[in-house]
């Protein structure tokens, strides 16, 4: 299911939400949670209230919220999307081990949320996701998305009701306009399970044409985190998106060219809040990239200041120049402390005197697996050296998971491993937000590229920092 994001975080001080209600089957020592996140921008997660599910499933929270929007609960090893709005009070009824078919909610709030939790039963955006890997011929799967995407709507229809919240109802017919697209272009994506990478599926001619569709002008919807992931799949497949690179530039000329000409094709194409949401979204993302190139990084952020009319988008970005100007190449690695296998805990600091390869990875994600064999080869050409170690940091994972992933895979290197917690603090400090994620830090314990791939110019840039 796909995270569930905010335009800004609706809490504050002059309104409450209540939620209390009873778990059936829940597992001993079982806690509720209820979280959401900042914004569509950064995705920080907000943890808004936690309570104990007590020895007869029941619990209760009450926790400031201002306006309406969306958050989640979490019990044990489920959860559910919530739409709150200022005083709401909801009670909860619900079987843990039948989760998504009993989940029922009374009082102020609960027709919205009723209705959220029977979309999530029907399953219909899991059984998209699902047929992208079952369904081998593309037509085929193209009716069967709009078999599901019909389903949808008339569950919609079923239940909709005219005294909804007029957020409510804004939220949810944007979700169900643009769902669909995310599976329908993840489609194009295959994965060689033998050479273990991703390649592109042999299409037939107007499968993309469902893109053609969307509405790159849809105020209400700017900052919805679904409305601009189908935007981020236009752009993927949009010809005027294509940035030429002549090969005879240098690399960082390339980045310069290709930064600059993405940036410009975004600038045009969208107006108003929907340009706004997406040259911020553009900004950091190279924020967090780009940190060995500080001149094209205030170029950007000043047209950005010049440009945008969103003040709030305008303060984020300033604020993360601040952030990212911590990783530029000399300024200290941000230190921490993790278990190892054993449990035996090591600090970044007791690693001083070597060059230090950070990878940030998670057993689940198939783009770390994907790397794994460029990170192997790095290994294997620097095998004899002993001034230069491979950290890999697992994060948002389980912690068994991990350890039986390191063993059958025999994974080599330093594999250390960060919980909930640490996970969001390091990439807090490090200032990203996907993964796989590579960090070098040199012999003196300073950075030398927040962001570096494990390609030729990671093994140059890993030379020339044991050279020193």
């Amino acid at each position: 299911m796909p995270l569930i994001i905010l335009a800004f975080l609706p809490c504050g001080t002059n309104a409450q939400v209540s939620i209390s209600g009873i778990f059936l089957n829940t597992p001993p020592g079982a806690e509720v949670e209820i979280s959401c996140y900042t914004n569509t921008i950064e995705w920080d997660k907000v943890t808004l209230a936690k309570a104990a599910v007590d020895a007869n499933g029941r619990f209760s929270v009450a926790f400031p919220w201002a306006v309406a929007g969306q958050a989640e609960l979490l019990v044990a090893d489920q959860y559910t999307r919530l739409f709150l709005g200022p005083g709401d009070s909801l009670v909860l009824t619900c079987d843990h081990a039948r989760f998504d078919s009993t989940i029922h909610y009374s009082g102020q709030g609960s027709l919205e949320n009723n209705f959220l939790a029977a979309d999530m039963c029907a399953g219909y955006l899991n059984m998209a996701y699902d047929a992208t890997a079952t369904i081998e011929d593309a037509r085929s799967f193209a009716l069967f998305v709009d078999s599901l995407e019909q389903l949808n709507r008339a569950l919609f229809d079923r239940a909709d009701d005219p005294s909804w919240n007029a957020s409510f109802r804004r939220y949810v017919t944007t979700e169900l306009e643009y769902r669909f697209v995310d599976p329908r272009w993840m489609y194009s994506i295959g994965y060689d399970q033998e050479r273990n990478e991703f390649n592109r599926k042999d299409l037939p001619s107007g499968y993309f044409d469902f893109l053609h569709g969307l509405d790159l002008d849809d105020q209400a919807a700017y900052d919805h985190g679904t409305y601009n992931t189908a935007l981020e799949r236009f752009m993927s497949e949009d010809p005027a998106a294509k940035v030429n690179v002549p090969d005879s530039l240098t690399p960082n000329a390339k980045v310069e060219m290709w930064v600059r000409a993405s940036y410009a094709y975004r600038k045009g194409l969208f107006k108003g809040k929907v340009r706004d949401h997406q040259l911020t979204a553009f900004v950091k993302g190279q924020l967090e990239e780009r940190s060995d190139s500080p001149a094209l990084l205030e170029w950007l952020v000043n047209d950005h200041e010049a440009t945008c009319t969103t003040p709030a988008y305008v303060a984020l970005i300033d604020r993360l120049r601040t952030d990212a100007a911590r990783l530029m190449p000399g300024q200290p690695a941000p230190g921490f402390a993790l278990a190892d296998t054993s449990g035996a805990l090591v600090s970044l600091g007791d690693l001083k005197g070597k060059v230090v390869l950070l990878d940030f990875w998670a057993t689940w994600c198939a783009p770390c697996l994907v790397s794994m064999p460029k990170v192997n080869e790095l290994e294997e050409r620097f095998k004899d050296r002993m001034d230069l170690v491979f950290v890999k940091v697992n994060v948002n994972d389980d912690r068994e998971r991990w350890k039986d992933f390191v063993a059958k895979r025999s994974l080599t290197g330093m594999n250390l491993f960060a919980d909930e917690e640490r996970s969001a603090e390091l990439r807090k400090a490090y200032n990203f937000d996907g993964i796989p994620h590579f960090v070098l830090i040199g012999k003196d314990g300073r950075l030398i590229d927040a962001n570096v791939h494990p390609d030729d110019r990671a093994e140059a840039k890993i030379r020339a920092a044991m050279a020193d």
